[in-house]
């Protein structure tokens, strides 16, 4: 009996020693790991080895290697990573390249098991011939409309010109910290295309739809350590451009396509057309034309100057108007320093018509104030109004809040034929305790037109 406790009491005794567990008690562990050594050593020559050996100044444990540690040029995404205890193995599964420089990034790759410290600034380089490329790029990346950098962005570097970044890995990457800043290391003098992208599938490629994208317009020709070069990234849908649907409502078309567009033209017989509901959506309408059908050319580009050239047949035979006219008023105010009125809306079909004396400004029951119809003015294809202009108060009139901005019933008639609801919007007043001065620098420009936006801290359009 002696015997079989002695002998139970040995078994637990190892099985507690086999396992590696966090030790308890003591002083918190604060400390990350630090390597130790290298096989090859950092800057090495001519190395030979089937894997990589790094030593770590204790136990340590892996964290997402596959995204974590980055391995230039790659070395395949079947690359293991083994751990024993404080020794971390990496067995590429692609051959070294002869004459190449290699670079590793452990980013926060490996930890400690104590408390999960990060091993930090863990980088070497080593090369499979007689040279070591020591040539950088670095720069920040930022992100449009945004006041915080983004975060987890590829920086990719592809070394041919005929690349594409949808089906192609890049040569050369790294990632972005938490700041927006980036460095790819150990380069060689060659011509690079820079690329940066929110890489969601860890595939090292671009999805067009999905995926926040930026470049550098112009490759660099690296010759020397460059710096500064700083890349904006926002939403990109790099697809090719098609129609998907040409279908009548009413005395409307309404061309649909498989993407917002920039801008568009249409060539054929007399009619009117604007924006739909979106900027993937063209409606065209024909009040005049009594024939069922009209031929139409029909070009169209996006953002990233996708372009189709295309022709299409429309239906233009007379229906019942479907589609009710609403006029939509976001903003009207009165600077009381300036005496500048200005005011803003959309509306949902072209404009036949427009009477400005039926658009006004109502004082109070008994006054009105006609407005200047030159500083009124209707952008027919993205179907908006915007009004600019010096206003006069009435010397009887007192500022109050309820004036209000009017658009009478008979103000505007639509292609359609349809007539305006009447439509009022409350008037707000600005003075020198609500208003401040904005100073814009020079805008340096090749472009002929341009749109300047003033957006608040979450992106959204304030003026335009």
């Amino acid at each position: 009996m002696k015997n079989a406790a002695l002998l139970l009491f040995a078994a637990i005794l190892l099985w507690t020693c086999a396992n590696q567990t966090t030790p308890d008690g003591g002083p918190k562990d604060e400390q990350p790991p630090v390597l130790l050594s290298s096989i090859p050593k950092n800057n090495g020559l001519n190395f030979r080895g089937k894997a990589i050996l790094l030593e770590f100044s204790e136990p340590i444990r892996l964290k997402n290697p596959k995204e974590q540690i980055i391995i230039v040029p790659s070395t395949g995404k079947k690359t293991q990573y083994e751990v024993n205890r404080n020794t971390l193995t990496i067995k590429p599964e692609l051959p070294w390249l002869e004459n190449t420089t290699y670079s590793i990034q452990l980013r926060e790759g490996v930890e400690d098991i104590t408390e999960g410290n990060a091993a930090k600034n863990v980088f070497i380089a080593f090369s499979t011939g007689d040279v070591i490329d020591s040539l950088t790029i670095s720069g920040s990346i930022s992100e449009t409309f945004s006041e915080k950098p983004p975060d987890d962005i590829t920086v990719a570097l592809y070394t041919s010109d005929t690349f594409d970044i949808q089906k192609h890995t890049p040569t050369f990457f790294t990632k972005a910290d938490k700041n927006g800043r980036y460095r790819v290391q150990n380069l060689k003098p060659d011509r690079y295309y820079v690329y940066a992208f929110h890489d969601k599938n860890k595939n090292l490629k671009s999805e067009s739809k999905t995926e926040r994208l930026g470049f550098l317009v112009t490759p660099i020709d690296l010759k020397k350590d460059t710096t500064g070069v700083n890349l904006q990234i926002t939403l990109v849908d790099a697809r090719p451009l098609k129609v998907i649907s040409v279908r009548r409502n009413g005395l409307v078309n309404r061309i649909r396509l498989n993407k917002p567009i920039a801008n568009y033209r249409l060539t054929g017989h007399a009619y009117l057309h604007a924006f739909g509901d979106n900027l993937s959506e063209i409606a065209v309408y024909f009040p005049e034309i009594k024939s069922d059908s009209s031929q139409i050319a029909f070009t169209a580009i996006d953002s990233v100057n996708n372009q189709i050239d295309t022709v299409l047949w429309l239906a233009t035979r007379n229906q019942t108007i479907t589609e009710s006219f609403k006029l939509t008023i976001q903003q009207a105010s009165l600077n009381l320093e300036t005496n500048q009125l200005e005011f803003s809306g959309t509306y949902t079909k072209p404009i036949a018509k427009a009477f400005s004396d039926s658009i006004y400004i109502r004082v109070d029951s008994a006054t009105t104030t006609p407005l200047n119809p030159q500083a009124l003015r209707f952008d027919s294809i993205q179907k908006k109004f915007t009004y600019t202009g010096a206003f006069k108060i009435p010397d009887s009139a007192e500022v109050t809040n309820k004036w209000q901005l009017i658009f009478a019933a008979t103000s505007l008639i639509s292609v359609s034929g349809d007539t305006l609801k009447r439509v009022t919007k409350a008037m707000t007043f600005l003075d020198q305790e609500s208003t401040g001065t904005l100073l814009i620098d020079p805008i340096i420009t090749s472009a002929k037109s341009y749109i300047i936006q003033v957006l608040d801290s979450q992106g959204n359009i304030v003026r335009e």
